[in-house]
């Protein structure tokens, strides 16, 4: 199996990332709203 880089930025969530209108449907699904 060859060497593999795996490269792996994650946003910390906050308050203004968890407000962005895109992520409604997924606090929906997970019952956060």
């Amino acid at each position: 199996m060859p060497d593999e880089i795996i490269d792996v930025w994650m946003q910390q969530p906050n308050a203004g990332f968890m407000a962005q209108p895109w992520l409604d449907t997924l606090q929906r699904w997970t019952g956060m709203s």
